[in-house]
C-alpha cells in the first residue's frame, strides 16, 4: 500500500541506557520510524491508506523496479 508519511520528523526517546535523546530523521529513516511507531500504537498500514492506494506485490515490484 502507498502510505502517506512525513519526509522529516523530530522525535525524542529514551535510549537503552536511560538517557533522553532528541533526534531528527529524514527520508527513508523517517518512513521506517513512523512505520515502526505505528506498530507500537497498534496501527496497521491499511488504517493509513485509501482502498485505491492498495496494490498487489506484482504492481509494487513493477513500480519500484530499477530500469537498466
Amino acid at each position: 500500500g502507498l502510505v502517506p508519511r512525513h519526509s522529516e520528523i523530530r522525535v525524542s526517546f529514551t535510549d537503552l541506557k536511560g538517557k533522553r535523546v532528541k533526534q531528527t530523521f529524514k527520508s527513508i529513516l523517517a518512513r521506517i520510524f513512523q512505520h515502526e511507531y505505528d506498530h507500537l500504537q497498534g496501527i496497521m498500514f491499511t488504517d493509513r491508506t485509501k482502498p485505491a492506494d492498495l496494490i498487489s506485490d506484482k504492481e509494487y515490484f513493477k513500480m519500484t523496479k530499477k530500469k537498466k
